[in-house]
């Protein structure tokens, strides 16, 4: 099924909320209603990466890894990266990116919600699902994991992690698409956020955790308003933290390769 479902985007072509300028300098949004594409291309990267890891001697799987790279280019490049030289995996943004997803502010428009409402930002930890997908995939598995999963880490966490003001976000602990979602876990394990977010977080994480049943996960009526949609349950992000370096530089840090994508799935056959 895995393989079925990675073979899905052998031909896929991801889809960009706003194109590259034209002659002109003039971008065209192509959806006008405000509705990035980077959630759901984030979402999608899921399948490639454990493809990857479950039938790395497969003959699609090159492209499995091209599509992972590409992918996540453009979940969350914009429009700096249109010139943006320096590859990941193999892959120079400006090479590969066909318009933008994401807003220079690295705050994500999705479904009418305008940049910088809460909501928005939550869409925007959407837009990190991608890396928290190969974060959690390749980790868990002691593989390396792509370069790609920590690109625009540190950047999108302070837009998500503080206001213009530089006070850290208040989201409600009980709504975990936001401040209870991958995204704040990851950047506290790569993006190196201050103290105070970090401290704010862990509170979070553990009162979330204590709610949850054992065996099942579940969580008691009315302890939240949205579902987890599609994230790790915060028991997972506390065994990250433990398990975590720290990483830091995202093209060079430990457990992390920069390989070019051709390479990636001898290194998953190898390792």
């Amino acid at each position: 099924m895995v393989v079925h479902e990675a073979n899905r985007f052998v031909k896929y072509t991801p889809k960009y909320r706003w194109t590259r300028p034209d002659i002109r300098g003039q971008v065209t949004d192509n959806y006008p209603t405000g509705d990035s594409k980077s959630e759901e291309i984030a979402w999608n990267l899921a399948i490639l990466a454990r493809a990857l890891i479950l039938a790395p001697d497969n003959a699609n799987a090159e492209r499995w890894a091209e599509r992972l790279i590409t992918m996540q280019i453009a979940a969350l490049g914009d429009r700096n990266d249109l010139s943006e030289t320096m590859t990941i995996n193999g892959l120079a943004p400006c090479d590969v990116m066909n318009g933008t997803n994401v807003n220079p502010t690295r705050l994500v428009e999705n479904h009418g919600v305008a940049d910088g409402q809460d909501v928005s930002r939550w869409y925007t930890m959407a837009s990190l699902s991608g890396s928290e997908w190969m974060l959690r995939t390749f980790l868990l598995a002691g593989k390396p994991v792509p370069s790609a999963a920590l690109w625009h880490m540190a950047d999108t966490m302070r837009a998500l992690a503080y206001n213009p003001d530089g006070s850290v976000w208040s989201m409600d602990w009980r709504e975990p698409v936001g401040e209870l979602s991958y995204a704040p876990a990851i950047g506290y394990m790569f993006a190196d956020p201050r103290q105070d977010y970090i401290d704010t977080l862990l509170h979070r994480l553990a009162i979330f955790a204590g709610q949850q049943d054992d065996t099942t996960g579940a969580l008691p009526a009315g302890a939240f308003n949205w579902p987890v949609y599609g994230s790790s349950q915060p028991g997972e992000f506390l065994s990250y933290i433990r398990m975590s370096d720290r990483m830091q530089n995202p093209l060079t840090c430990p457990r992390a390769t920069n390989a070019h994508y051709t390479s990636l799935a001898a290194i998953y056959r190898s390792v």
